[in-house]
């Protein structure tokens, strides 16, 4: 059994990596592209929507994509009539932001934003055709099928706003850039899911997911109001210019914490799932996926910290400067992500979604006095804003995930105390450099890598950590299987 949940573990991490990083990789390169084409402006009109998009893709999938995961018994009309609640839900969560598309150009006084809304918004019932289809491989931990599917994708539709970017040079090609990525994607899933709903629909087997899935709901939509409230307020009170910087350094800062975690985390729900009646062996497991993927996303994010204004200049441009300390500042959020994410999933895993729902109204409230504080001040003060929050609910989550599988706040640290530490030091060496005369960017950006990535490894081989032990084998593992 034990071995059985290994292989499939690594395997899905494997395919669930090249899903992740490869689609994101693509997403990124052409969003670079596109940065040399358009404004910050462009980018900032855009982002006024993300929080209204990102709640209906919440409200359309209304937690019933997890809970069909964690079941063990679920049939083909459970399937079919989560399909069908799916696209009703798509339908009237775009009928309604159609109609109030005005009021929301209104909001940000921008009238052209009315057409941009009711554009973009038709990522709902598109997204709505490929939801249990996504479901269905996550469940079968076939991460081959999700990754060749986002892979196709996102290469496709991010041709397609180079394509319209280079000739309309507008927000239209960041509109349609995105309608086509969920578009496409939803019609692979359908090539390559081989599953077909069937023409009937249970209430009684809604029901049945009923209470578990409307504690994810209410957890979901408050989490995806407060992650794009920032869009929200800088778009109001600042400007579009203003939010492009912002969203630009939010979106290069979180490929990697993000979408690291996010790996393992796909993987390890369905997978742990199995053995959630086990307390022993959960505490085990989780220890090890918090060390391992701590060790790997911590001193990337403090990295990215040393070499952010070489990175940036390379990447963006002297245009997207503005966005270099908003990028710092960020990479403070993004290193504390794995702690944050993986002590929440215990709590989806063990069954405690009510508990889950709590403690994100509790955050959300502390988030949005914060704000209210914040807003009073100029925009680096809003950003770091978010350091301060993260670091007030990181000990809320790490308590009372800890406590379900008896692993505290002070095991936690203890565990994760040595990769901050030592890569604290490497980030001391590097910022060495800045008094070494040279003058390419790229040329320091290299010698800055190198010398952090050594110096961390040989000080976590000399001082033979915990979490280099954990993590050297996985990582060597993750790569055999790769090749």
């Amino acid at each position: 059994m034990a071995e059985s949940l290994k292989n499939r573990t690594v395997n899905g991490v494997v395919w669930s990596a090249i899903d992740r990083f490869s689609a994101l990789g693509i997403q990124i390169v052409c969003s670079l592209i596109i940065a040399h084409l358009l404004t910050p402006e462009d980018f900032g009109i855009l982002g006024m929507i993300t929080v209204f998009s990102a709640i209906g893709l919440v409200i359309i999938d209304s937690g019933f994509g997890l809970a069909l995961i964690r079941r063990n018994d679920v049939t083909e009309l459970d399937y079919s009539s989560v399909f069908y609640l799916n696209l009703f839900l798509a339908i009237i969560c775009y009928t309604v932001l159609y109609c109030v598309s005005p009021l929301i150009a209104d909001f940000y006084n921008l009238e052209p934003l009315t057409q941009i809304c009711r554009v973009t918004f038709l990522v709902l019932p598109i997204n709505a055709f490929g939801l249990i289809q996504n479901t269905i491989l996550l469940k079968k931990i076939d991460f081959k099928t999700i990754a060749i599917a986002s892979l196709a994708s996102s290469l496709f539709s991010g041709i397609i706003g180079i394509i319209l970017a280079y000739n309309i040079r507008n927000v239209w090609a960041l509109v349609i850039q995105n309608i086509s990525m969920y578009g496409l994607r939803s019609i692979i899933l359908w090539c390559v899911g081989h599953w077909k709903p069937m023409l009937r629909f249970s209430i009684t087997s809604i029901k049945s997911m009923w209470s578990y899935s409307m504690n994810l709901l209410g957890f979901g939509l408050i989490s995806s109001l407060t992650q794009n409230i920032y869009p929200l307020v800088i778009g109001k009170f600042y400007n579009a210019t203003q939010l492009g910087f912002y969203s630009q350094a939010d979106r290069l800062q979180k490929l990697p914490a993000t979408s690291i975690t996010e790996v393992i985390q796909r993987v390890c729900f369905p997978v742990l799932s199995e053995v959630k009646e086990d307390i022993y062996r959960m505490r085990e497991a989780y220890r090890k996926i918090i060390m391992t993927t701590f060790f790997i996303v911590f001193p990337m994010m403090i990295l990215l910290i040393g070499i952010a204004n070489e990175l940036i200049m390379l990447l963006l441009g002297p245009q997207w400067s503005e966005s270099i300390l908003y990028f710092q500042i960020l990479c403070i959020v993004g290193a504390l992500y794995p702690l944050h994410s993986i002590n929440l999933n215990i709590l989806n895993v063990v069954g405690k979604s009510r508990l889950s729902l709590v403690l994100e109204v509790a955050r959300k409230v502390i988030l949005i006095l914060l704000i209210i504080i914040a807003i009073k001040y100029d925009m680096i003060i809003l950003v770091l804003a978010q350091v301060v929050y993260s670091i007030i609910v990181l000990f809320l989550n790490m308590y009372y995930s800890g406590r379900e599988i008896d692993y505290g706040i002070i095991q936690q640290f203890r565990d994760i105390s040595p990769t901050i530490l030592l890569s604290l030091i490497s980030l001391g060496l590097i910022s060495l450099f800045i008094y070494i005369p040279y003058q390419h960017e790229f040329v320091l950006l290299v010698i800055k890598c190198l010398t952090f990535i050594i110096s961390f490894f040989m000080l976590n081989r000399i001082f033979k950590t915990q979490s280099y032990s954990f993590a050297i084998p996985i990582l060597a593992n993750l790569i055999k299987q790769i090749r």
